[in-house]
């Protein structure tokens, strides 16, 4: 059902001439489709997305095509790829200063090398996103990233600072009501 909002929407951004609306819809749609099980058409559209992006000259637009091309590559076990894919996003983030989209993408990666069983560098890179998302004051981010860290910390056998990881993620998910960070 998204799916059709987010193409409707398209299509009122190209009418009026919009290229960043459009493609910021064509991000959606590639998200929707990439929710929906359809990495073919969330791929192509994301790089449509990207092609527009780089058209009207939105480098932080173009960085989160290419992120969500990484995590659908990641989905579907091209784990290369997809860390050559996150790098890059990582990058552009960087380039443009844009620290709540590196730590987006700095967040993706632990969560794919955690996912690979690269439990040491998911945690380097989930307490690099900590640190980003705290600078920034992202508090469900900062949550996110501290139940990625408690997770891999267990996975290792840090019991003790999992479970103190944990339970500053709920208390900051109990905080600031983030139901879906928590849920």
């Amino acid at each position: 059902p998204y799916t059709t909002l987010f193409r409707s929407a398209r299509v009122t951004y190209a009418r009026v001439g919009d290229r960043d609306g459009e493609a910021g819809a064509l991000l959606d749609i590639g998200g929707s489709l990439n929710g929906q099980g359809d990495s073919a058409g969330a791929l192509r559209e994301d790089e449509q997305a990207f092609a527009l992006s780089r058209e009207v000259g939105d480098r932080s637009r173009m960085a989160s095509a290419v992120n969500n091309t990484a995590v659908v590559l990641s989905a579907e076990g091209n784990h290369l790829a997809a860390e050559q894919h996150y790098e890059q996003a990582l990058a552009i983030y960087k380039e443009v200063g844009s620290k709540g989209g590196a730590a987006k993408v700095l967040g993706n990666m632990a969560a794919e090398l955690e996912f690979i069983g690269n439990l040491g560098a998911a945690n380097a890179k989930f307490r690099q996103a900590l640190s980003l998302n705290r600078e920034i004051g992202n508090h469900g981010s900062e949550a996110w990233a501290l139940k990625g860290l408690g997770a891999t910390l267990y996975l290792q056998g840090e019991l003790r600072e999992s479970g103190n990881d944990l339970d500053l993620s709920l208390e900051i998910c109990r905080k600031a009501s983030l139901k879906r960070t928590c849920g």
